[in-house]
């Protein structure tokens, strides 16, 4: 398999819960890992008229501010972990993000 992937991607240390809000319906996932690009939440349903969300990580010093994603593909890990991609709408906003996500 071809690892695709150009940015690092963060497995954070201790568990971070992500609300998901598609402005209809919010939703709470655990994070399996994060890079500028997207992240994959464990377990997250997806449905073909979802388009983007707003997601917030319910971590300290970063609960205040949201990101917007779409949803990429639902698949299963190499650890037969359920789970869904997303990729960010700017990767740029991700940075803040990770960087509060990788001092956990």
């Amino acid at each position: 398999m071809i690892n695709r992937r150009t940015a690092e991607r963060i497995i954070p240390s201790q568990s971070v819960l992500v609300k998901e809000d598609t402005g209809e319906i919010i939703n709470y996932y655990h994070l399996k890992d994060i890079s500028v690009g997207g992240m994959y939440l464990l377990k997250k349903i997806s449905s073909k008229t979802e388009t983007n969300s707003t997601y917030t990580f319910l971590v300290p010093g970063i609960m205040d501010n949201s990101i917007v994603g779409d949803v990429y593909e639902t698949r299963l890990d190499g650890n037969g972990n359920y789970g869904t991609a997303v990729r960010f709408s700017n990767e740029k906003e991700a940075e803040t993000f990770i960087s509060v996500i990788k001092k956990l």
